[in-house]
Protein backbone atom coordinates (compact mmCIF):
# COMPACT_ATOMS: atom_id res chain seq x y z
CA UNK A 1 0.00 0.00 0.00
CA UNK A 2 2.77 2.46 0.90
CA UNK A 3 4.52 1.79 -2.41
CA UNK A 4 1.32 2.63 -4.31
CA UNK A 5 0.94 5.87 -2.34
CA UNK A 6 4.54 6.84 -2.95
CA UNK A 7 4.13 6.21 -6.66
CA UNK A 8 1.03 8.42 -6.73
CA UNK A 9 2.81 11.21 -4.88
CA UNK A 10 5.80 11.06 -7.21
CA UNK A 11 3.54 11.16 -10.28
CA UNK A 12 1.81 14.26 -8.88
CA UNK A 13 5.11 15.95 -8.07
CA UNK A 14 6.55 15.17 -11.51
CA UNK A 15 3.37 16.57 -13.08
CA UNK A 16 3.84 19.83 -11.15
CA UNK A 17 7.56 19.94 -11.90
CA UNK A 18 6.97 19.64 -15.64
CA UNK A 19 4.38 22.41 -15.82
CA UNK A 20 5.54 25.56 -17.60
CA UNK A 21 6.62 28.50 -15.42
CA UNK A 22 6.91 31.72 -17.40
CA UNK A 23 5.70 35.33 -17.48
CA UNK A 24 3.10 34.64 -20.16
CA UNK A 25 -0.59 35.14 -19.38
CA UNK A 26 -1.76 31.84 -20.89
CA UNK A 27 -0.35 28.31 -21.07
CA UNK A 28 1.51 28.57 -17.78
CA UNK A 29 1.12 27.20 -14.25
CA UNK A 30 3.15 29.85 -12.50
CA UNK A 31 6.07 32.20 -12.54
CA UNK A 32 9.45 32.07 -10.75
CA UNK A 33 8.35 29.16 -8.55
CA UNK A 34 4.98 30.64 -7.60
CA UNK A 35 1.86 28.79 -8.69
CA UNK A 36 -1.45 30.35 -9.70
CA UNK A 37 -4.39 30.22 -7.29
CA UNK A 38 -6.40 27.84 -9.50
CA UNK A 39 -5.05 25.41 -12.07
CA UNK A 40 -7.04 23.29 -14.53
CA UNK A 41 -7.31 19.74 -13.18
CA UNK A 42 -6.56 18.12 -16.54
CA UNK A 43 -3.80 20.37 -17.84
CA UNK A 44 -2.37 21.98 -14.71
CA UNK A 45 -2.37 25.34 -16.47
CA UNK A 46 -3.66 28.67 -15.17
CA UNK A 47 -7.45 28.84 -14.81
CA UNK A 48 -8.93 31.96 -16.39
CA UNK A 49 -7.28 35.11 -15.02
CA UNK A 50 -6.47 34.11 -11.45
CA UNK A 51 -3.48 35.61 -9.65
CA UNK A 52 -0.22 34.10 -8.52
CA UNK A 53 -0.66 32.86 -4.98
CA UNK A 54 1.98 32.99 -2.27
CA UNK A 55 -0.39 31.22 0.12
CA UNK A 56 -1.22 28.33 -2.21
CA UNK A 57 2.44 27.97 -3.17
CA UNK A 58 3.40 27.83 0.52
CA UNK A 59 0.74 25.19 1.20
CA UNK A 60 1.97 23.16 -1.76
CA UNK A 61 5.58 23.34 -0.53
CA UNK A 62 4.45 22.29 2.97
CA UNK A 63 2.81 19.26 1.38
CA UNK A 64 5.95 18.52 -0.62
CA UNK A 65 8.05 18.65 2.57
CA UNK A 66 5.56 16.39 4.37
CA UNK A 67 5.76 13.82 1.57
CA UNK A 68 9.54 14.11 1.53
CA UNK A 69 9.64 13.34 5.27
CA UNK A 70 6.97 10.63 5.18
CA UNK A 71 8.62 8.69 2.37
CA UNK A 72 12.09 9.08 3.91
CA UNK A 73 13.28 11.00 0.82
CA UNK A 74 14.16 7.73 -0.93
CA UNK A 75 14.12 7.26 -4.64
CA UNK A 76 13.25 10.13 -6.94
CA UNK A 77 14.75 13.53 -5.98
CA UNK A 78 11.79 15.44 -7.46
CA UNK A 79 10.82 16.80 -4.03
CA UNK A 80 14.19 18.52 -3.78
CA UNK A 81 13.74 19.99 -7.24
CA UNK A 82 10.42 21.60 -6.32
CA UNK A 83 11.63 22.81 -2.94
CA UNK A 84 14.89 24.30 -4.12
CA UNK A 85 13.46 26.07 -7.17
CA UNK A 86 10.65 27.74 -5.23
CA UNK A 87 11.13 31.31 -4.11
CA UNK A 88 12.76 32.01 -0.80
CA UNK A 89 12.71 35.29 1.14
CA UNK A 90 16.16 36.24 -0.20
CA UNK A 91 14.92 35.77 -3.78
CA UNK A 92 11.99 38.10 -3.19
CA UNK A 93 14.28 41.01 -2.29
CA UNK A 94 15.80 41.02 -5.77
CA UNK A 95 12.84 39.91 -7.90
CA UNK A 96 9.40 41.42 -7.76
CA UNK A 97 6.35 39.24 -8.16
CA UNK A 98 4.56 40.31 -11.34
CA UNK A 99 1.11 41.81 -11.03
CA UNK A 100 -1.70 39.57 -12.19
CA UNK A 101 -2.74 40.17 -15.76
Amino acid sequence: RRCVQETGVLLSLKFLWNLPQNPEIVNTAGYKGFFYHFLHMETGLRFRDVELSTIDTALLMAGVMTCYTFFDSKGDPIENCLLYTSPSPRDLSTARMPSSA
